[in-house]
């Protein structure tokens, strides 16, 4: 028999109740309900109601040695209190890892849609310099492109997540058991457009690092041929600005600068190791390229190495 039900229980969100839901049956009931048997997994909650002055965590720390002895567990508002925040601490460190591997992820794609964007314009480019216009100011050309293209999406992003923190608390209320208030923090909304210039510009320069050696000459002669990188100097202090963004980076989301420097060099040979793979599997296709295959697919595999390709 079926007596009520309970619209909430202390201690406990909406959606615990959703996922596992509880039943509550009388103390005088319990023993013929064939619930306590060989199996069954029971755990005792004794609840006190204690005077409103009364010092429960004092009380509690007295009697610490006597709860540990008896194999007990303590618990109090505040310790709950506590708890709650330290989990929501710890979601809220991973979360952020999350989201730097995402924009590492975001910085090679500014990265390839930068080069693709330059090959394309690798003629218009030749002609400017027919014009007149020198390599550098070519270069500032593009460069002052991508830092607008940065600030404008920086905008849009500061708008969007603005806008998403206030639909977080509707959709989360049933979730969690507190309710969370929300604000615009200006500062941080500097912080993400200012990231977002930081990063359009630091990681466009690599690519448009050719920029500067293109030749008048190339209006009317397209050349394949691409220098590496690795003879300009220019190039490794840019690399090394990179790699300094991401260890800063970094230190702001980790403890110490060894969790630092462990994060940077496991994300470094990540990288190095999925471009060996990808390099690897390139030489592969092309030195046992599958001429048998279907049309669409031999099409396919010597995209990969072609010249128009980077990997």
């Amino acid at each position: 028999m079926i007596l009520g039900n309970v619209l909430s229980q202390p201690g406990q969100a909406a959606i615990a109740g959703a996922m596992a839901p509880s039943v509550f049956v009388p103390i005088k009931q319990l023993e013929n309900s064939g619930l306590q048997q060989t199996g069954s997994r029971i755990e005792y909650h004794y609840y006190f109601k204690l005077p409103k002055n009364f010092q429960v965590d004092k009380k509690i720390k007295e009697l610490e040695d006597r709860i540990t002895e008896l194999q007990l567990r303590a618990s109090t508002i505040q310790t709950t209190k506590e708890n709650t925040g330290r989990s929501f601490e710890d979601m809220a460190s991973f979360m952020e890892l999350v989201g730097f591997v995402a924009l590492l992820l975001g910085c090679i794609g500014v990265s390839s849609a930068v080069q693709i964007y330059v090959r394309e314009k690798l003629i218009s480019v030749a002609v400017l310099r027919c014009l007149g216009t020198t390599a550098k100011q070519a270069f500032y050309i593009f460069l002052i492109q991508f830092a607008g293209i940065g600030l404008l999406g920086g905008i849009i992003g500061a708008i969007l997540g603005s806008l998403i923190q206030y639909i977080i608390p509707i959709v989360m209320q049933d979730v969690l058991p507190v309710s969370l208030s929300t604000g615009v923090s200006w500062l941080a909304i500097l912080e993400g457009i200012g990231l977002g210039v930081v990063i359009a510009v630091l990681f466009a320069l690599l690519p448009l690092m050719a920029v500067r050696n293109i030749s008048p000459l190339n209006s009317i002669r397209v050349s394949d041929k691409e220098e590496s990188l690795f003879k300009d100097k220019a190039s490794w202090w840019i690399y090394l600005l990179i790699i300094g963004f991401i260890t800063g980076f970094a230190r702001l989301q980790m403890d110490d600068w060894v969790q630092t420097l462990i994060f940077v060099v496991g994300v470094g040979i990540t990288f190095l190791l999925l471009y060996a793979v990808a390099k690897g599997f390139t030489f592969l296709v092309k030195k046992y390229f599958p001429k048998k295959w279907p049309y669409l697919w031999r099409q396919g595999l010597s995209n990969l190495y072609r010249p128009t390709t980077k990997l």
